[in-house]
């Protein structure tokens, strides 16, 4: 059985992708993806992991315009979610994932030198 904050996180997850995308004009904000969102079990806090898509653009640029544009994006996803109190939102970069791909790397430059020799 799901806790409630893993519903929530789920219905966050869908809400905060839809809002980001269509309604921030922010020219920080480039495109980006959401990899998981996590909500506290008293639904005050979600966290929320991103990652730019390619890999490209500024990350720091990314993360101060989505935490410049939090309080709004509080708001859109209580109002979405239908709920009395919006859990803050945080932003964190996912590093796990490009931890991931310098792994998929290095395998991929090994491989390649192993083909030369």
């Amino acid at each position: 059985m799901f806790k409630r904050a893993e519903r929530v996180a789920g219905e966050a997850h869908r809400a905060l992708s839809d809002i980001a995308m269509r309604e921030l004009k922010d020219p920080r904000v480039i495109p980006f993806s959401i990899t998981s969102v996590q909500v506290s079990d008293d639904l005050r806090l979600a966290y929320v992991r991103i990652i730019p898509i390619g890999g490209v653009g500024d990350e720091v640029k990314l993360l101060e315009g989505l935490n410049s544009a939090t309080g709004f994006l509080s708001r859109k996803v209580a109002r979405r979610l239908q709920m009395k109190y919006s859990p803050k939102i945080e932003f964190f970069l996912d590093e796990h994932l490009s931890k991931a791909l310098n792994i998929v790397q290095a395998l991929d430059d090994l491989e390649d030198k192993d083909t030369l020799e």
